[in-house]
C-alpha cells in the first residue's frame, strides 16, 4: 500500500465503531482517531484483506445521547499487523460536509475539556 503524508492532525475518538465491507463480508473495527480527510481503524480481524481499492464503511457512535451514523467511501493508506488483528489508516475519497461538521464538533469538545 502506498504511504501518504497526512495533511491534518488526527483527533483521538472514543466509543465509535465501524463496519467495513470488502465485497464479500462485513468486518467490524474500532475508530481510533479521525480528521476531516481520514481516520484509523484498529482491531480489524487479520483475515480482512486490505487491497488498494475503495471500500464502503459505516462509522457509528453516540454524541450527547444522539446516535450517529456516517457512511463513507474510503481508500486504505497503510496497515499495521498485530497478533490477531490489524490497524488500517484510511483516506476518505469524497468527504461529506456532515463529516466535516462532526470532526469540528469533536475537536471543539476536546478543546473545551482542556
Amino acid at each position: 500500500l502506498m504511504s501518504e503524508r497526512r495533511m491534518q492532525d488526527r483527533i483521538k475518538l472514543h466509543g465509535y465503531l465501524a463496519d467495513i465491507a470488502d465485497g464479500c463480508r462485513v468486518y467490524g473495527g474500532i475508530v481510533e482517531n479521525i480528521s476531516t480527510e481520514g481516520f484509523c481503524l484498529s482491531d480489524l480481524p487479520s483475515k480482512f484483506a486490505v487491497q488498494p481499492q475503495k471500500y464502503c464503511i459505516v462509522i457509528s457512535g453516540e454524541m450527547d445521547s444522539v446516535h450517529l451514523h456516517y457512511k463513507l467511501t474510503v481508500f486504505p493508506c497503510w496497515r499495521k499487523l498485530n497478533n490477531t488483528s490489524i490497524d488500517v489508516g484510511f483516506r476518505i475519497t469524497e468527504v461529506p460536509e456532515r463529516w466535516r461538521r462532526f470532526v469540528r464538533e469533536i475537536l471543539l469538545q476536546q478543546l473545551e475539556e482542556w
